[in-house]
């Protein structure tokens, strides 16, 4: 990694970024340029670096994956703290990060040239029995992820403190279109309302959207997804009983209708206590297992839509798109846009290309290859990714013999769908399913989207679908909140019939069919009798 590099774009077609003021943080005492308004991570990479962690048993250099906090590819040592998901820390000025080292690393070369199988050390340490307790405390010291210091850093962080008990009538755990539509729809009729986000801006997927939408809905159409958010953010920053909380995460759900908060940096905890409650958490990526698939510049599809239209970070010079759905389709447009060389889009698939065609004619008006019924075999590399092997598939998903064939590339972007995030959804215990047509795990609901007395859900975890579709979700999901809270009676029933219709027309479409049936599977007509 050299430290004069910088893979920032500072011309774009479309986006004009703000970084915000320039900084200095420094990686293993080394000083590199950062910006207020990037992430940590978002920093390393400008800087050139890719391995950000290793794996806890085996020692493999991981770099980013997600970008969004999930995995756990990218934590560091920052300012002392270890362990910390630096795709959603920001920068500020002096910050120190470190990559965390341990006593095993010094041995990696020996045990790799020993190629020793899984679980050695384990078998050969509880022989004789003796051995065992004295064995495990040196083995103690040899693994795990991250250490504590014996004193805190200097000057010591505000963590762990409380700001005691916010009360709201209608709590929003997610900043994305379904929940700042809802927050839209709620806070004009007079709810006060607490939206929060876990990023560092409201927004969710619209922030990463470059393309211009094309549905007929009157709330999107014509626009790109992020102006579309910014007027979102700017619509809900007039309402003043909308208070907004940002990288701020909901823990916990209590029954006694308290939901706990845990805000950074720091880690400081708040108490929310509400009548009502919206889940629009969104989705996470899915994944898909190759051979090498955790090197560096192995990423999620969001995770690159994310460093590339976000931050402005090149993810590469020239990469290879697994899948064919929507999001890899617009992810390879996003790389063109940015001036980004695409090898090509490739998916199992041996029907057509699934996404719109509108999306899959764009990139091949580029140039850009589209193949189905090809996948992934192996990523090249050693620290980083150098290439990929692929491989055509028979009828029967099997590999045909003969037919592998390397194309060169610097990152791999993943883009084969999402699962719901259901995480929080599940500590209000209303009752799952497993609807692979919507996505994965999600919970029963009503036709006024509530899964529980007092919760609601809408967008993305309740079912994968489009930023539109979520936006029709959680207004509606707003409009029925105000309603249980008897606020702004006048037009509301007109306004939840203007959603409705609009709502049918998103999923009109024949591509849509499966997806209202499997709906239709999961909604009954009042969720206080299924859960009794």
């Amino acid at each position: 990694m050299s430290t004069n590099v910088d893979w920032r774009i500072y011309e774009h077609p479309v986006l004009d970024f703000d970084r915000g003021e320039e900084l200095t943080i420094y990686l293993d005492g080394k000083p590199m340029k950062a910006f207020e308004k990037e992430t940590v991570a978002a920093a390393l990479y400008a800087n050139g670096l890719r391995e950000f962690s290793k794996s806890i048993k085996y020692r493999r250099p991981r770099g980013f994956f997600c970008a969004i906090g999930r995995c756990s590819a990218c934590m560091m040592e920052v300012d002392g703290i270890p362990n910390v998901r630096t795709c959603v820390a920001m920068c500020k000025e002096g910050m120190e990060i470190k990559r965390q080292k341990y006593p095993a690393d010094l041995l990696n070369p020996i045990l790799n040239l020993m190629k020793l199988p899984p679980a050695t050390y384990m078998r050969l340490m509880t022989q004789p029995s003796i051995i065992y307790k004295p064995a495990m405390l040196i083995m103690r010291q040899l693994t795990g992820l991250g250490a504590f210091k014996k004193s805190l850093p200097k000057p010591a962080p505000k963590t762990m403190g409380s700001e005691g008990t916010v009360e709201a009538d209608f709590l929003i755990v997610g900043g994305g279109p379904a929940g700042m539509q809802a927050a839209i729809e709620a806070g004009q009729r007079g709810a006060k309302i607490l939206i929060i986000d876990d990023k560092d801006r409201l927004g969710g997927q619209l922030v990463k959207q470059t393309h211009t939408f094309f549905s007929d809905v009157k709330y999107a159409a014509g626009k790109r997804g992020f102006n579309l958010g910014a007027e979102m953010i700017a619509e809900l920053s007039q309402l003043p009983n909308v208070q907004v909380m940002t990288e701020t995460s909901a823990v916990g759900y209590y029954p006694d209708e308290n939901v706990m908060l845990m805000k950074r940096p720091g880690n400081a905890t708040v108490r929310v206590k509400a009548k009502k409650y919206l889940v629009a958490t969104g989705a996470y990526e899915k994944t898909v297992m190759f051979g090498n698939n955790d090197l560096p510049g192995v990423y999620g599809a969001g995770g690159v839509q994310t460093l590339l239209n976000v931050f402005g970070v090149k993810p590469g010079n020239r990469g290879v798109l697994i899948g064919t759905g929507n999001v890899a389709l617009m992810v390879a447009y996003h790389l063109i846009q940015a001036g980004i060389e695409v090898a090509g889009v490739y998916a199992p698939s041996f029907r057509r290309v699934r996404g719109y065609h509108v999306h899959a004619a764009k990139i091949q008006r580029h140039g850009v290859p589209i193949v189905t019924r090809h996948t992934i075999v192996k990523a090249l590399g050693r620290n980083k990714v150098n290439g990929v092997i692929m491989t055509k598939l028979n009828t029967d998903y099997s590999p045909v013999k003969g037919s592998e064939f390397k194309v060169d590339c610097d990152f791999v972007c993943i883009g084969v769908g999402l699962n719901p995030a259901y995480d929080l959804v599940q500590l209000f215990n209303p009752k799952m399913v497993n609807n692979r047509t919507l996505g994965g795990v999600v919970p029963i609901r009503d036709k006024t989207f509530r899964f529980t007395k007092n919760a609601y859900i809408a967008g993305d975890c309740g079912s994968i679908e489009e930023a539109t579709t979520a936006m029709l979700e959680g207004g509606l999901a707003g409009l029925y909140v105000a309603d249980a809270l008897g606020l702004g009676k006048e037009g509301l029933s007109a306004k939840i019939e203007e959603y409705t219709d609009a709502l049918e027309e998103d999923r009109g479409s024949p591509f849509s069919v499966r997806l209202k049936a499997a709906i239709e599977d999961i909604t009954v007509e009042n969720i206080e009798e299924v859960l009794n």
